[in-house]
């Protein structure tokens, strides 16, 4: 009896390690974080401390609207600088050296590869310059194709959704110039304001020039909510406005804005249409740069699912502040690091310990204010809260390592945290720790004393 009680042990043993393995890179769930089931996950919770005045002055606030809205509109100058042949060849040889992996988790056909680069008939490049504008939403890809290039999915962070062709995403109505076409004309490469890509061709139009010079001019208002819907003035649906756009401003009277939108025409070209939209969900670019006013922005975006590069409409971290600056006439580039670094404004911090660096943090930044970077990551500081530094960032999860590998805590979405989420798990090891990534901040406004 006894040796088949011990075997019979051996054998759940066995068959409870196999269940286990079998899991692979264990991923936990965001309501095991501590910082997110404690502390409230809306920025407006942080305004206690937060000054309810400008954060900077007139001059510089009208200054930076001013330069935001000569580059939104920069890919219509004549004097746009046209991405050079090579970055479109720097994309191609990365995925001939590792197609990577598809949807359906094989790798790429090399074969495959090749037939979408004879497609983009580089050797042609750059074989047009149409202004045009954006119709509807639409991703900006690597390469002309919808299929995703994953990078493993034998790591953590290395599958979905880390699509390594989506670029990013443009709304609707945003100003671009097409620079290629591919030999179906299906794909067309363009120079927007802040990315440059592949899009579908069937979602852009062309604009003429007195539309151009009309659309560009005057004033403009911005999206205090995320995918409200914009009609024309019969009632037919346009398209969703997004935070992060811009809008010309028409006219005002007791119904609301009504602003000029670009809508499909004939024969590919843009058209202009009225549309009236609410005082209660737009308002006059640039936007007051108040804390209260910031954090309305931020928890309107908040809910949303992460979205890498601007996967199925959402934002990553940097997406996130690019969007939520840009009404009040904040440009910030498309990358975490360029965000962070941009006009020699970064402070480093990686010379400091977490202590000193969490204490700098909260003596030198400005709430609602100052961007936090690390690698690949960037955070939004929104002040104190019980002597911790409280940051509103869009973050996938938390690296984790146990016996069973690589993994992570599954955030998804947009979080207010502290600098070190996680650190009351074993799985998060300190080196994971944000506070001990950080390698500096950057004020986005000028520092008073």
């Amino acid at each position: 009896m006894s040796g088949l009680s011990t075997s019979r042990q051996a054998f759940l043993f066995v068959t409870m390690l196999i269940i286990l393995a079998s899991t692979g890179c264990s991923n936990f769930g965001a309501s095991e974080l501590r910082d997110i089931s404690f502390y409230p996950q809306h920025t407006a919770a942080y305004l206690e401390y937060a000054p309810r005045r400008l954060l900077a002055d007139e001059k510089f606030l009208a200054s930076s609207a001013a330069k935001y809205v000569n580059h939104y509109f920069s890919p219509w100058d004549e004097s746009a600088e046209i991405p050079c042949l090579s970055k479109l060849l720097e994309t191609v040889e990365r995925a001939q050296a590792d197609p990577g992996y598809a949807e359906n988790r094989r790798s790429h056909d090399a074969r495959w590869i090749e037939s979408v680069v004879n497609e983009m008939n580089l050797d042609e490049y750059p074989s047009l310059s149409i202004l045009a504008v954006t119709l509807r939403e639409t991703d900006v890809r690597g390469i002309p194709t919808e299929r995703p290039r994953f990078l493993s999915f034998s790591h953590a962070g290395g599958g979905f959704p880390f699509d390594y062709w989506q670029e990013s995403i443009l709304f609707p109505n945003t100003p671009l110039r097409i620079l290629h076409s591919t030999l179906t004309g299906d794909w067309l490469y363009v120079h927007a304001p802040f990315v440059n890509g592949w899009v579908r061709s069937r979602d852009l139009g062309i604009i003429e020039k007195a539309d151009l010079d009309l659309y560009r001019s005057g004033n403009f208002i911005v999206p205090l909510r995320d995918r409200v819907a914009i009609h024309d003035e019969e009632g037919r649906f346009l398209f969703r406005s997004r935070i992060g756009g811009l809008y010309p401003l028409a006219a005002i009277d007791d119904r609301g804005y009504r602003v000029l939108a670009m809508i499909p025409g004939s024969d590919s070209a843009a058209m202009l249409q009225s549309a009236t939209l609410s005082f209660d969900d737009f308002a006059p670019f640039p936007l007051s740069m108040t804390p209260p006013r910031i954090a309305e922005i931020a928890d309107a975006m908040s809910g949303s699912p992460y979205g890498w590069g601007g996967l199925y409409g959402n934002r990553d971290c940097s997406a996130f502040l690019r969007d939520l600056f840009a009404g009040f006439g904040l440009w910030l580039p498309r990358n975490s690091y360029q965000q962070a670094h941009e006009k020699d404004e970064f402070i480093r911090l990686d010379n400091l310990t977490p202590v000193e660096k969490e204490q700098f943090i909260i003596q030198n930044a400005i709430p609602f204010a100052t961007i936090l970077w690390m690698p690949g990551h960037v955070l939004l500081y929104i002040g104190e809260r019980q002597g911790r530094a409280m940051a509103a960032h869009v973050m996938w999860g938390l690296r984790t390592r146990t016996w069973r590998g690589e993994g992570r805590i599954i955030v998804g979405e947009m979080a207010v945290t502290t600098l070190t989420p996680g650190s009351e798990l074993p799985q998060v090891r300190g080196e994971y720790h944000i506070i001990n990534r950080i390698g500096g901040m950057r004020r986005l406004v000028p520092w008073t004393e």
